[in-house]
C-alpha cells in the first residue's frame, strides 16, 4: 500500500513538470540502426521497436495495429532509418533483459519516441496513430466491461521480461497486467498449476497486431482476488440506511467486506441458511471508519453463485435514478455520525433528508426535533435488490425552508 501511495504521489507531483516540458520540447528527429527486437510495452501486442546504433539503444513506439506490417517490413536484424517524434531529450534505453525495476520498465516505454516514418532499402512506412483503434486501459473500464473468474488453473507462466509475467489459463484465456501496478504481491508469486481467481476487463485483439506468444484465444487484465470461506454474521448500513456490506466469521478472524447495494436482498437470503459461503474479494483496504472495506466480487453458496463485476471501491451504494419531490412536515429525528456531525434528519417518520457537511456547518442550529421544515429535491428511486435499514424515502435536498428562511443547496445527484 505504501508503495502504491508513493508512486501516486510521485506521478502527481512530477506530471505538471513533465507535461510542461513535453509541450515545450516536442521535436522530430532522425534515427538509424539495427532492429534488435520488438516488445509489448504495457499490453500483449508488439508496439515498440528496439533499435541499436553502436552502443546506443533507442525505443520507437508505434500503434499496435501496424505491428504485422512493421515487423514484416523491418524484421529483427534489419537496418532501418527513420523519423521519430520525441518529447524529451532522447535517452539510452535499458534492454528488458537487464531491467531491474517494474517502475523503470514502465517509464522508459512511456517516454519512448513515437514513430513518424521508417524505411529500409525500398520499403517504407508511415505511422498511423488512429486513436479509435486502441484498447481501453484499466482507468477507462466500466462495470459493464468487466469480468470475474474463480479458481481457474494456470497452465503456463510466461516471462515477457524480468519485470513482466503473463498467465495462460486452462480455458486459453491469457491474463496480463494492464497498467503500472500489479494489484498486489500475490500476482508476482503465481506459479504453474496454481488456481487463480481474478477480476478485470477483456482486452480486444485488433486487426494488424502481432504477439510474442500464441495459443491463447482471449486476453484479459488481471486483478488478483483473495479467497476465503466463512459464515455471514451481520450487515452494515450507510448513514442513509442502505445496506452495503457484511461481517464474516472466517478461520482467521472477522472479515469486513463491501458489496454493491443491489445485492443486499440476495445475500440476506443466503445468510438465513447459517452455512459457510465461499468469498472472492479484492484485498485493498480503505477507510473502515466510513465503511469502506475490501470489495467482494464473488459469493458461492451451494448452487447459488453471485458475481459482482466492476471496480466499485469507495461507492458500493452506486448510482441511482431520482424523481422530483416537494413536501413539508416536522423533524421527528436528527441523526448524528460518530463524530457528532449531523448526517440526516427524519421528517414525519417518512423522509430521510441527507445533510452534507457544508449544509450541516451552515444550518446546524436550525435542525431541531419538532421544528417545521419544507424541502424540495431529488427523491431516490430504490433499485431492485436493495435493502434499507428503515422504511424511509431518501431525499437529496435542493432547497430547505427552516425557521421561515429559504436556503438553496448544492445537489450532489
Amino acid at each position: 500500500m505504501k508503495k502504491v501511495i508513493f508512486y501516486f504521489w510521485f506521478w502527481v507531483s512530477t506530471w505538471p513538470m513533465l507535461n510542461a516540458q513535453t509541450k515545450r520540447i516536442v521535436e522530430q528527429r532522425p534515427f538509424q540502426g539495427i532492429v534488435v527486437e520488438y516488445v509489448p510495452s504495457v499490453g500483449i501486442a508488439y508496439d515498440v521497436m528496439v533499435v541499436k546504433d553502436g552502443e546506443k539503444t533507442m525505443l520507437i513506439r508505434f500503434n499496435s495495429i501496424q505491428g504485422k506490417e512493421i515487423t514484416e517490413k523491418f524484421p529483427v536484424g534489419k537496418s532501418v532509418t527513420g523519423i521519430s517524434k520525441g518529447r524529451l531529450k532522447r535517452f539510452d534505453a535499458v534492454t528488458r533483459s537487464k531491467m531491474k525495476s517494474e517502475l523503470n520498465d514502465f517509464f522508459q516505454f512511456f517516454l519512448a519516441d513515437s514513430l513518424v516514418s521508417a524505411k529500409s532499402d525500398d520499403l517504407e512506412i508511415k505511422s498511423n496513430w488512429d486513436s479509435t483503434k486502441k484498447n481501453k486501459s484499466v482507468l477507462s473500464a466500466s462495470r459493464e466491461d468487466t469480468y470475474v473468474l474463480f479458481d481457474q488453473e494456470v497452465v503456463q507462466v510466461i516471462e515477457l521480461s524480468k519485470t513482466r509475467r503473463v498467465f495462460l489459463l486452462s480455458d486459453k484465456t491469457l491474463l496480463i497486467k494492464n497498467g503500472l501496478f500489479s494489484f498486489g504481491k500475490k500476482v508476482k508469486t503465481i506459479r504453474k498449476g496454481d488456481k487463480i481467481s481474478s477480476m478485470g476487463f477483456e482486452i480486444s485483439r485488433l486487426e494488424g497486431e502481432v504477439y510474442p506468444i500464441s495459443g491463447f484465444e482471449k486476453v484479459k487484465s488481471i486483478n488478483h482476488l483473495e479467497k476465503t470461506e466463512g459464515i455471514i454474521e451481520s450487515f452494515y448500513f450507510k448513514q442513509n440506511g442502505a445496506c452495503i456490506g457484511f461481517a464474516v466469521s472466517t478461520p482467521v478472524g472477522k472479515l469486513q467486506l463491501n458489496f454493491p447495494a443491489g445485492f443486499a436482498k440476495k445475500i440476506m437470503e443466503i445468510e438465513k441458511r447459517k452455512e459457510p459461503v465461499k468469498l472472492y474479494y479484492d484485498g485493498f483496504k480503505g477507510d473502515q471508519r466510513n465503511l469502506l472495506f475490501p470489495t467482494i466480487h464473488g459469493l458461492i453458496s451451494k448452487s447459488d453463485t453471485l458475481q459482482m463485476t466492476g471496480f466499485y471501491y469507495g461507492d458500493p451504494d452506486g448510482k441511482h435514478e431520482y424523481k422530483d419531490i416537494s413536501s413539508f412536515g416536522t423533524i421527528s429525528k436528527v441523526n448524528f455520525s460518530e463524530r457528532k456531525r449531523i448526517v440526516s434528519v427524519i421528517v414525519d417518520d417518512k423522509y430521510l433528508i441527507e445533510i452534507d457537511q457544508r449544509t450541516e456547518m451552515q444550518l446546524r442550529s436550525l435542525f431541531k426535533k419538532g421544528s417545521p421544515i419544507k424541502f424540495e429535491g431529488d427523491q431516490r428511486i430504490k433499485k431492485e435488490g436493495e435493502v434499507y435499514q428503515f422504511n424511509y424515502e431518501i431525499v437529496n435536498p435542493k432547497k430547505l425552508i427552516l425557521d421561515g428562511r429559504e436556503f438553496l443547496l448544492y445537489s450532489k445527484k
